[in-house]
């Protein structure tokens, strides 16, 4: 299990719950899913003759990166060295860099915004008098939003470059050109076996807008179309391009998150499709609403164990996630969540105590905690999802 931070946690424990020995790695011995393995190792999970050399002395059976965009290359390289079951690492390269991933897009004619990617502020400000403003600069090759930022002039661009640099492991950033939506950016988590996609499950994003229209905060299940008889037949139009990206790249086994973005030309854009699990418990609710557990199908089929029982599923339960977290620097001191909310909270789950240091929202590393939420109606679920900040307060000194 590359990683073993509590996003990982969820799939450590099926696996030992099914009597599977369990390795853990990556190169902080604080994280919580090491105390849960069978034995832990500080190797990152970003370094892949690293993480080959330990899968090959283990013998393992599997090797997953369980919602950690930046792991799955190193899963993927080390899948395709021992034989085991995973996806072709030239394309899990392709999906975690944003700028092949872009041109990839461009080549193949998928709806795309035009872009320029840089390794220095003189190309990014030559890239940036290319397009036309608002731009969206973000690392190539990060996640969580970490580093994503809007600006709408040049003088803004210094500031957004350093920022989306310092979260680059290859110190790339990519300028790209805003694309506009209607109604709610969408996400979800898809299954592919044997190669087909088997299930797709999607979700409204939501923002705290007092901070940020491009940093999610939560999403709800299941998805609705602006005009909901659309429903039916934008979800359709979401996966025939999910299913031509997977057979172009050869896709063969696995999750999958996809962001989508709709604009007002009805034009569908694969804003990012990365081969692993979504974040923020996102798997939790997808289980909540529709009954797959799609923990246990990453699990064994990491394993390369029978999973063809896996079929499409309607999301028929109002399910939400939330990442707790402050709009400002300082002290915590406590979160407190209005009576009207509290109905709705299957589970919570803090990562910080009273009197840790915490950071104004930018990205999920930035996360306080998260909420797992049942409402009574789809509508009741979006409205109050939208304004979030009227049912949960982070006191911060």
């Amino acid at each position: 299990m590359l990683g073993a931070s509590w996003l990982q946690v969820p799939a450590i424990e099926y696996a030992s719950s099914q009597g599977y020995e369990v390795f853990t790695c990556d190169n902080r011995p604080e994280n919580p899913g090491h105390a849960l393995a069978s034995e832990s190792f500080n190797v990152s999970t970003t370094d892949n003759e690293g993480v080959f050399d330990l899968a090959r002395r283990l013998k393992v059976n599997g090797v997953l990166a369980y919602a950690s965009d930046p792991s799955v290359p190193a899963a993927a390289f080390a899948a395709d060295k021992l034989g085991l079951p995973g996806n072709p690492p030239s394309s899990v390269d392709l999906l975690t860099h944003k700028d092949a991933y872009r041109e990839f897009l461009l080549s193949h004619q998928f709806v795309t915004p035009n872009f320029r990617a840089a390794a220095t502020l003189r190309q990014a400000e030559k890239g940036f008098n290319q397009l036309c403003p608002p731009i969206i600069v973000k690392p190539v090759d990060s996640s969580g939003s970490k580093g994503v930022g809007r600006i709408d002039n040049l003088d803004e661009l210094p500031a957004a470059f350093e920022q989306a640099q310092a979260f680059s492991r290859c110190n790339r950033v990519i300028c790209e050109e805003y694309f506009e939506r209607v109604g709610h950016q969408i996400t979800g988590d898809g299954f592919i076996v044997d190669g087909e996609l088997e299930f797709l499950c999607l979700s409204h994003e939501h923002y705290n807008l007092s901070l940020s229209s491009i940093v999610p905060v939560g999403e709800s299940f299941p998805w609705r179309a602006v005009d909901p008889e659309k429903t039916k037949e934008q979800t359709a139009r979401i996966r025939e391009q999910c299913i031509r990206l997977i057979k172009l790249l050869g896709l063969r086994v696995g999750a999958f998150n996809v962001e989508v973005r709709i604009n007002s030309k009805g034009q569908i854009h694969l804003l990012e499709f990365g081969p692993r699990n979504g974040g923020n418990w996102m798997p939790e609710a997808i289980r909540e609403s529709t009954g797959v557990d799609l923990i246990a199908y990453s699990v064994e089929a990491a394993l390369g164990n029978d999973c063809s029982d896996l079929a499409q599923t309607p999301a028929t339960t109002p399910i939400s996630t939330y990442m707790l977290h402050t709009e400002s620097d300082g002290q915590f001191e406590k979160v407190t969540i209005s009576n009207e909310l509290k109905a709705t909270v299957l589970q919570q789950e803090m990562l910080i105590q009273p009197g840790d240091m915490v950071g104004r929202f930018c990205g999920s590393h930035k996360t306080l905690g998260a909420l797992l939420l049942k409402f009574e109606s789809v509508d009741v679920m979006i409205e109050q999802m939208d304004r979030m900040r009227d049912f949960v307060r982070i006191e911060v000194s």
